[in-house]
């Protein structure tokens, strides 16, 4: 079996961390060819490693997202010969932390389903976008593998001749990863995913993306190996236990999550990630104080709450306007209890109820003691 892959990569000021140096040298061992498109600019140190681990490393403008990418250098190959001596073809990019397990115990596992034709790790059930348009169900892009088949056929090359430099994220979606399993399942090829949630009992529900929803199941139960980046964002924390799966992989020595808090933390500096809680001001802002405050008890709270114990910063008491008895132990009633004095404070609530909190807290704590969402 030999295998090509061609692993996309974008970072917004070039730079590859660590946690992409690490995917990059365990899929060396599955594959005898890797090309690395980068879209945009690389630094000298990561372009450096990527002539190390690569056969090619590729340098273009980012035109289309990883879809363009891939488009340029498939046609690119196929048209030079490249493709003819490989029986599979991976597609894989940066948008994961990985690998937690041994890979062989995935491609074992996939070799033997011998009437696939192309495969991925997870799959996205049916749903709709904001109500603008409906989508089928099909296996999530970020990993994919081709066999030979579907390879080199007719159908593969006419998919990348037609498709389109996406514009925007969501065009990249429609026309690339959902696009994708529809048009080749038309052509009366087979996909299939390594981790189907079915397995363990879980069945599809419209619209709910699997590893946004399901980090944990999907990695302690799963074995899944590889975590999405999006998946820690807090926006995406209501039914997620993410946390508790990096906890797990620290644990357990499966990863070295320092990994992913360097890259969040660098993200949220350069102003390519962008989520509620800025994951470099958070950092920086508890390291200042001895004891910290959590005030709210809801999913931003309890999230907050478990960020800090996974950190190991001095996460004190959850504080609430008005405790009932289904709260926590550590969960206080701001009015009632007397705070340690120079002790940092985090509003761990929506926009609208942190307005309201902060109305009736700032009198009593000094601004610089406290941290707060985008509002």
């Amino acid at each position: 079996m030999k295998r090509i892959a061609i692993f996309s990569f974008y970072d917004c000021e070039g730079h590859a961390d660590m946690y992409i140096n690490c995917l990059l040298q365990d899929m060396t061992a599955f594959i005898d060819k890797l090309v690395i498109v980068c879209n945009g600019s690389v630094d000298e140190d990561s372009l450096a490693f990527f002539k190390k681990v690569s056969d090619y490393c590729i340098i273009r403008e980012n035109i289309g997202y990883d879809a363009g990418g891939y488009k340029d250098t498939i046609l690119a190959l196929q048209q030079s010969g490249g493709f003819k001596e490989y029986d599979e073809c991976i597609l894989f990019n940066n948008t994961f932390f990985a690998f937690f397990y041994p890979l062989q115990e995935m491609f074992d596992a996939m070799d033997k389903k011998s009437d696939v034709d192309f495969w991925g790790i997870t799959k996205h059930p049916k749903g709709q976008y904001q109500n603008k348009y409906y989508y089928a169900e099909h296996i999530q892009a970020y990993f994919l593998v081709i066999r030979s088949r579907m390879f080199h056929s007719s159908d593969f090359l006419c998919f990348w001749q037609n498709i389109d430099y996406p514009v925007d994220y969501h065009m990249a979606v429609q026309q690339f990863e959902i696009a994708f399993t529809e048009y080749f399942t038309k052509k009366c090829f087979v996909g299939n995913v390594y981790c189907d949630l079915q397995r363990i009992g879980i069945e599809d529900r419209y619209g709910i993306n699997p590893y946004l929803s399901y980090g944990y199941e999907l990695i302690v139960q799963m074995h899944c190996p590889v975590l999405k980046i999006k998946s820690i964002y807090i926006e995406n924390s209501k039914e997620n236990r993410v946390l508790e799966a990096i906890d797990y992989l620290q644990k357990m020595h499966l990863y070295k999550t320092e990994y992913i808090w360097q890259y969040l933390s660098r993200g949220c500096q350069n102003g390519s990630i962008s989520t509620y809680f800025d994951f470099y001001k958070l950092e920086q802002f508890c390291r200042r104080f001895s004891s910290l405050y959590v005030y709210g008890n809801g999913v931003y709270g309890k999230w907050i709450k478990r960020y800090l114990q996974l950190r190991h910063f001095p996460f004190d008491k959850m504080v609430v306007t008005h405790k009932n008895k289904k709260l926590e132990d550590d969960c206080v009633e701001y009015t009632r209890f007397k705070a340690k004095p120079n002790a940092g404070w985090i509003v761990a609530l929506n926009a609208k109820n942190t307005t309201q909190v902060l109305n009736l807290i700032q009198n009593d704590i000094s601004e610089d003691r406290l941290f707060v969402g985008k509002r």
